[in-house]
């Protein structure tokens, strides 16, 4: 394989689950003796990326020779299905640059991506070397459009917790963890549509059925990208309504400088009593120290964990507390094993990078 790899369709490491996904890539990568990793479309600056990613990531580096590994999540979302968007065709150009040298991997395809952004993404995926998806829904809608699809899992599976950042988050807050209910949350838009307020409206009775337990009730923010991806909004709104702990992973960055933010949510989730993920990565986190949450679903990547891997869960919309608080509450004592799938990611990335290899003759 090529010693310099750029990340292409990168979006944001102000979103941790979009961080964890640059961090694990960058040290698989590293295991297969890629010298150079760079994210020029990254917003952030170099010293941004190395605080917030854990892992030093170039930012200007020449990418002359480079081959291009598409990352990210839903990154071909397309908010007027009818039309295409610049940011979905800026987004595509970036895989038709070199498509002999170009993989996908770890990507979902989101539904709001359909009509003629979707058969142009479909034209374009294959052209390219490889492309592996994380859920069942865009693979059968890739395989049924004729892209040559393989269907893995996400891919921070492959990113164990390290034990010495979870005594240290441990230790920050005191033991106090091991008491907490984490609910994490996200707004909704027209690529995500859910009724935001029902939703506030339900997190609230959430939040004092906790209490009425007995538990603390922390709300942990995941997202502060900008006003179409941030959780600050929701969170000031239930805050003002009921008493809840705002949990945030970047401002407790400052006091714990050697952990990525990515890291302190990761070690957050793992050590709490018990999780409620709306975010995506929450549930993937949570997975990943052996631990079972309550999944609330918005896409169909969050659905794929539900049916594919047992999650207990419902989408957003169907979520009720009076059904469904039993269910959360038993999810303590419910276990995961991810090795199978951590192995699997592995497997899948090195066949990606395999195929690469023959494709180019290295």
């Amino acid at each position: 394989i090529s010693k310099k790899i750029e990340l292409i369709n990168t979006y944001s490491v102000s979103n941790v689950g979009d961080a964890a996904i640059y961090a694990t890539l960058w040290k698989l990568l590293n295991d297969f003796g890629v010298s150079q990793v760079s994210a020029p479309n990254l917003s952030e600056t170099e010293q941004g990326l190395k605080k917030y990613l854990g892992v030093h990531l170039d930012k200007h580096i020449s990418t002359a020779g480079a081959d291009f590994l598409a990352v990210g999540g839903d990154i071909f979302n397309n908010s007027r299905p009818a039309f295409v968007t610049k940011k979905f065709l800026k987004n595509l150009l970036q895989l038709s640059r070199k498509p002999k040298n170009t993989i996908l991997f770890g990507q979902s395809i989101p539904r709001s991506c359909t009509g003629i952004s979707f058969r142009l993404l479909c034209h374009q995926l294959k052209k390219i070397t490889g492309v592996v998806v994380r859920d069942q829904e865009s693979f059968y809608r890739l395989q049924k459009a004729g892209v040559d699809v393989k269907l893995s899992y996400d891919s921070v599976f492959a990113a164990p917790i390290e034990h010495k950042h979870l005594e240290l988050v441990q230790s920050y807050f005191k033991g106090k963890l091991s008491e907490m209910a984490l609910i994490s949350l996200r707004s909704f838009d027209q690529l995500y549509p859910q009724d935001s307020q029902r939703f506030i409206d339900t997190l609230e009775k959430l939040i004092n059925r906790f209490k009425k337990e007995g538990m603390r009730v922390g709300i942990i923010l995941q997202s502060q990208v900008d006003d179409c991806d941030s959780d600050i909004a929701m969170i000031k709104e239930l805050s003002s309504r009921t008493s809840v702990e705002i949990i945030d992973p970047f401002s407790i960055q400052r006091k714990l400088p050697h952990i990525a933010p990515w890291q302190i949510a990761q070690s957050i989730i793992a050590a709490a009593k018990i999780v409620v993920g709306v975010r995506y990565h929450t549930s993937i986190f949570r997975l990943i120290a052996g631990k079972m949450p309550f999944n609330l679903y918005y896409s169909n990547k969050g659905e794929d964990l539900c049916q594919r891997l047992g999650v207990p869960g419902c989408s957003v919309g169907d979520f009720s507390v009076e059904r469904d608080f039993p269910t959360i509450l038993e999810t303590e004592n419910q276990y995961f094993d991810s090795a199978v799938i951590a192995g699997q990611v592995t497997e899948d990335f090195t066949h990606s990078i395999q195929r690469l290899e023959k494709r180019n003759g290295y």
